[in-house]
């Protein structure tokens, strides 16, 4: 069955709850894999949106700030926003940066007039919303010209497909119950549906955040190989987008 809007978001934010004290274990930063794992995914950022001095950035569903942090060195003025106060009041208290608000909001509605933002971006948040509702708004509120940013679980890994869609490894991992992951082919699909122009959704990740430390690093050289290995690269761990408007 199939739940409303409204209790899917309240489930949401009770599974902040649950999860504010173990959450880099559950989102897998908690090791040096895990760490490479977001430096591999703001350099990517970096590299697409450039130069981000005098520009405004919204990050959708910063939860702790974990990822925040990394935003940060862009030198971006930075909005970043969770549906859940209690993620967030962790988030500003480890994190305190003139050039970062944080705000509780829901993705789906934001409280933001359209054209507010020069880029747009979010991490593992895609796969807990409504996403067309939540691309429109993304798209309102970006300006014209502007660009945004996802990385998104591969639903084409054997491992993120067995989690998303069995019950009981669902639960074990710590997933609610409405969260997915996506093929990105249909992504693509749905961004350009939502207005967005030159979309480009590439797998891409083969490094594992439970990897022993001692491998992170060949491991992470080895997976840039797999990234550009034609069909392999098709079951990397995750999807980034990038698209403009």
């Amino acid at each position: 069955m199939k739940l409303s809007d409204d209790a899917r978001k309240q489930i949401e934010r009770d599974h902040g709850r649950r999860i504010i004290d173990k959450a880099p274990f559950f989102w897998g930063r908690n090791s040096q894999a895990g760490l490479r794992r977001l430096e591999n995914r703001i350099n990517d950022l970096k590299s697409f949106f450039g130069p981000m001095e005098s520009k405004t950035l919204l990050e959708l569903g910063c939860g702790t700030g974990l990822w925040t942090d990394y935003l940060a060195q862009t030198q971006a003025s930075i909005t970043a926003l969770d549906i859940s106060k209690e993620l967030l009041d962790r988030a500003q208290a480890r994190l305190q940066n003139p050039r970062v608000r944080f705000l509780v909001g829901d993705a789906e509605q934001l409280p933001f007039p359209d054209e507010s933002f020069d880029c747009v971006c979010g991490i593992s948040v895609l796969h807990h919303l409504d996403v067309p509702k939540t691309l429109a708004e993304a798209y309102r509120t970006l300006k014209r010209g502007g660009r945004i940013w996802f990385s998104e679980p591969n639903m084409l890994n054997p491992q993120i497909m067995i989690q998303k869609n069995v019950p009981i490894i669902k639960r074990w991992a710590g997933d609610t119950p409405s969260e997915t992951a996506f093929f990105r082919w249909s992504l693509a699909g749905q961004f350009r549906a939502a207005g967005f122009r030159n979309v480009v959704v590439q797998p891409f990740d083969f490094l594992h955040p439970w990897l022993p430390d001692a491998w992170t690093g060949c491991m992470d050289s080895v997976g840039h190989t797999l990234e550009k290995t034609v069909l392999l690269r098709e079951i990397a761990g995750s999807v980034y987008v990038h698209a403009e408007k």
